[in-house]
């Protein structure tokens, strides 16, 4: 059985960024978000009734999941997102940040199965010579 993980690498900005939520990050996005669950932030950014700062924090707090720096992470965002009012669409084209923010939720509360290549699928037999 494989395990599921609750990250993912995106292109987003300038290159390829690992995000992911772990329970530090997710609290802090409770937080900023209004003080509200979890899964009621998932439900808004995935229903398309979110707010700026459930996209903008999302990202933000993704990438410092992901293992960059919380100086880095807040420039990067600031710079692909705006800090005070978005600087770009932010559900236009590929890669947008609201597309971003649902992978970075997505894979932090269903995870993904990463299916290495070369491996068999389960109940696939082997042939031997």
């Amino acid at each position: 059985m494989a395990s599921l993980k609750a990250e993912v690498v995106l292109e987003w900005g300038d290159g390829e960024y690992n995000f992911a939520l772990k329970g530090a990050q997710i609290e802090e996005l409770e937080s900023v978000c209004g003080k509200i669950g979890f899964g009621a932030i998932y439900q808004r950014v995935m229903l398309g009734t979110w707010f700026w700062s459930d996209i903008y924090q999302t990202v933000r707090l993704g990438l410092i999941g992901g293992g960059i720096g919380a100086v880095e992470a807040k420039r990067l965002t600031d710079m692909y997102i705006g800090r005070d009012k978005p600087s770009v669409p932010l559900a236009a084209g590929p890669n947008n940040p609201e597309s971003i923010a649902r992978a970075v939720l997505g894979a932090a509360m269903h995870g993904f199965e990463d299916i290495p290549s070369g491996e068999q699928e389960a109940g696939e037999t082997r042939q031997t010579e």
